[in-house]
C-alpha cells in the first residue's frame, strides 16, 4: 500500500462569534513556503442567504512564523463565511493544506463598552534616547520626543494580564469594543516604540522605561462610554 499522504495542517482560529476589534489567526504547524490569496475567500452572507466578497488582507507576524493573521473591516451583527481551498498553502517541506471553512457572526455593538482616557502629567518625564554612537538617527538626536509621543495606554485585568492596548494620540487614549467588566490602567513611556516595556542599557546608559499605573479601578459596561482624565504623574511611583 502507498503511505498516507502528508498535510500542511491548518487550524482557523475563530468561533461562531467574532468581535469587531478582532482578527483571525491562520495556524500552520510547519513555515509556509507560500500561500495563493486567490483561494481564500471571505463572504458576507446576507439573510436570503446571498453571499457578495469582503475585502481582506492578510499579515505576517514577526514573532510567529507560523502564523498569519487575517483583517477586515467587521461588520456587527453580520454574518461571514471563510473558504480555505486546499492547496492554498505550501509548506517549505512541500506539504499543502486540506480545504477548510467557517460561519462567524460578528458580534453587535451593544455588548460593548468604550473609554476614552485623557491624558496630563507627562510635560516633566524625558525621553531619554541611546546616545549617538548607539546608531541613533541625528534628526531624532536634536529633537527628542515628548513623553506624551511615546506614550502606549495599557489596559490590565483584574488578574493584571494586559486586556488592551493603544498608542495614544493628542493626549488621548481610545479604547473600542471593550468587554464589560473591571480594568486597571497602565502608562508606558515606550521610547523605542516597539510595543512593550524595556529594560535598561548600562553599556548604552539608558535607564529602563518609565511605567505609571493609575491606583483605581474602571468599570466598563456593555453599551456604555467611559470618559475619564488621568493626570499619569499625580501620585509618586
Amino acid at each position: 500500500d502507498a503511505p498516507p499522504v502528508e498535510r500542511l495542517g491548518l487550524k482557523v482560529s475563530v468561533g461562531s462569534t467574532l468581535s469587531p476589534a478582532d482578527n483571525i489567526l491562520l495556524q500552520f504547524n510547519t513555515p509556509l513556503a507560500s500561500i495563493d490569496l486567490a483561494k481564500l475567500h471571505l463572504n458576507l452572507v446576507t439573510e436570503d442567504s446571498v453571499e457578495t466578497p469582503a475585502r481582506f488582507e492578510l499579515d505576517s507576524l514577526d514573532a510567529d512564523i507560523l502564523s498569519l493573521r487575517l483583517r477586515a473591516e467587521w461588520r456587527p451583527e453580520q454574518t461571514y463565511h471563510l473558504t480555505i481551498d486546499s492547496a492554498a498553502a505550501q509548506s517549505i517541506y512541500g506539504t499543502v493544506n486540506l480545504r477548510s471553512e467557517s460561519n462567524f457572526s460578528v458580534e453587535p455593538l451593544d455588548n460593548f463598552g468604550t473609554l476614552f482616557v485623557t491624558l496630563s502629567g507627562l510635560d516633566s518625564v524625558g525621553v531619554v534616547l541611546p546616545p549617538a554612537e548607539a546608531g541613533l538617527p541625528d534628526s531624532i538626536a536634536a529633537t527628542p520626543p515628548s513623553a506624551y509621543d511615546c506614550c502606549r495606554v495599557e489596559l490590565l485585568d483584574g488578574s493584571g494580564r494586559l486586556a488592551y492596548a493603544v498608542r495614544a494620540a493628542d493626549h488621548r487614549a481610545e479604547f473600542y469594543y471593550l468587554r464589560e467588566g473591571e480594568y486597571f490602567l497602565r502608562c508606558i513611556i515606550d521610547r523605542n516604540g516597539n510595543g512593550k516595556w524595556d529594560t535598561g542599557s548600562w553599556a548604552d546608559r539608558l535607564p529602563p522605561e518609565d511605567v505609571f499605573y493609575l491606583p483605581e479601578s474602571i468599570v466598563v459596561r456593555a453599551g456604555w462610554d467611559v470618559n475619564t482624565d488621568w493626570n499619569v504623574t499625580a501620585l509618586p511611583r
